[in-house]
């Protein structure tokens, strides 16, 4: 795995830097290759000993006498990086949201035949959980430095880019939360995942300079072991030279080469001992050991991760109380909001339980899609199965319940077009009504009576004047006969 190059490096510097005034809630404006950084709070500027604004620089070469540099090694960055430790602390911040007054909501509440008559607002809050590390990397007497912002909601680390929302300073009265430090783990895990890939290149940068120090310091210490090994056996080889020659020596019987080898051959030997002696070969093992671990220590990664901020991010979730009308007929939704997402509750018809991607209401104020709403055919007016319908007797069809009759007589339902009225009111079934031929009025059927004389039934009050007065015919039997 390669190195990260300057260029990546100066990227990390900046981003580290932009974070950490951003979280100070400082005002930044860049110019060209400068940063000019103000509206430093005055603890950070007691903890760095100068009074801001300050123009940052993150080359050598572009650093000025009334610049501050910010690269490794820099006192500034050393500052920072100092100040994240000693000073994490909690903030409140609330999301600026604004949807409108009433009549600007009426226009984003999608409704199709009804309106909306009346619409009030409240809310509730929602929160997030910003957790800002500062991750240190400590290794070979350098130390690096990586900000991350793990924001939390429920319980789960989410993607979420703050810098698209307009920020105030929150109030503690609006919003209600325990204890922020519950959604911790989950931000720790995230960050532990985050530097995973700088963890690796950093062990094995480490790894592969760990292994040329271990070469070299084999190499050396193999080195002198090697000569003084050679040295021995050079000892030795001379000795066993020595001992050949001496043999011979004996065999010829040359007394006094053989009293002149034996002297050399216990000098020879004693010079041996003395090379094992001194040849400290063990302590330079030793030595060599020591060193590798010595680098082994040196080439150890460091990392601490630092929790350097708290802040809850808060923001509205609107609850709006909409009153719909649709000709008599009114009916209230609660419909919740949420500015963040773009999301609100959904409503589905009362029927038939599908999704309603615009508000639709019966004239009973029942939620009905275009589907399951029929048209009364006396009144006209949209109805649904919700709705109280009646089913007529004579045509089948069916109606809602202000436009049916009962039959006063037979008590069957009835539509408009099949009710027939007697000079009272009263309503009936054509079956159960009829039209006397004497008079022209409506009856009950039940009450007429039969002329004994031609059988035509007659309703009751003329019935009652005719047989009353003697006659044994009705009217018409009358004038019949005079004919």
């Amino acid at each position: 795995m390669q190195n990260l190059t300057n260029k990546e490096k100066n990227d990390e510097l900046k981003d580290f830097t932009l974070a950490f005034f951003n979280n100070l809630k400082c005002l930044l404006e860049p110019k060209g290759e400068e940063l000019v950084i103000k509206n430093v709070p005055k603890d950070f500027e007691d903890f760095y000993g100068k009074k801001s604004p300050y123009t940052l620089v993150f080359t050598r070469e572009k650093e000025r006498d009334d610049t501050d540099l910010i690269a490794k090694g820099s006192f500034l960055l050393k500052t920072m990086a100092d100040y994240l430790e000693t000073r994490g602390q909690t903030t409140l911040l609330k999301m600026q949201f604004d949807i409108g007054d009433e009549n600007e909501l009426k226009k984003h509440i999608m409704v199709k035949n009804c309106e909306v008559s009346k619409i009030t607002k409240k809310c509730d809050h929602e929160y997030i959980i910003r957790f800002s590390f500062a991750t240190n990397f400590q290794y070979l007497n350098e130390k690096e430095q990586l900000i991350n912002n793990i924001f939390v909601q429920n319980g789960k680390v989410i993607d979420f880019d703050i810098s698209k929302y307009k920020l105030l300073d929150g109030k503690r009265e609006e919003v209600s939360i325990k204890d922020a430090k519950v959604f911790y783990e989950p931000a720790k895990e995230k960050v532990k995942q985050l530097i995973q890939k700088r963890t690796a290149e950093l062990k094995e940068l480490l790894t592969t300079r760990l292994k040329k120090e271990i070469a070299r310091i084999s190499e050396h210490y193999d080195q002198q072991t090697k000569e003084i090994v050679e040295e021995l056996d050079k000892a030795s080889k001379h000795i066993e030279d020595l001992e050949f020659q001496l043999a011979e020596a004996k065999e010829k019987n040359k007394a006094k080469e053989v009293s002149s080898l034996e002297l050399k051959i216990m000098k020879a030997s004693e010079t041996l001992e003395k090379l094992k002696a001194n040849s400290k070969k063990d302590e330079l093992e030793k030595e060599k050991q020591f060193f590798i671990t010595d680098e082994m220590h040196k080439h150890g990664l460091n990392i601490s991760n630092n929790l350097t901020n708290t802040s809850i991010i808060y923001y509205p979730i609107f609850k709006l109380n909409v009153l719909l009308k649709k000709n008599k007929a009114m009916k209230q939704l609660e419909i919740f909001y949420n500015p963040l997402t773009g999301d609100s509750n959904k409503f589905s018809c009362e029927n038939c339980n599908k999704e309603l991607k615009a508000i639709e209401m019966c004239s009973s104020g029942h939620l009905a899609c275009s589907k399951c709403q029929l048209r009364c055919l006396s009144c006209g007016k949209d109805v649904c199965p919700k709705c109280r319908l009646e089913k007529c007797a004579i045509c089948s069809s069916h109606s809602c319940h202000d436009c049916s009759s009962k039959c006063y007589k037979c008590r069957k339902t009835l539509c408009k077009r099949h009710v027939v009225k007697d000079k009272s009111g009263k309503e009936y079934c054509s079956n159960c009504i009829k039209t006397c031929s004497s008079c022209g009025s409506l009856t009950e059927s039940s009450y007429f009576k039969k002329c004994p004389s031609c059988q035509r039934e007659i309703c009751p009050k003329c019935s009652f004047k005719e047989f009353l007065a003697g006659k044994k015919a009705c009217k018409n039997c009358d004038k019949n006969a005079g004919k």
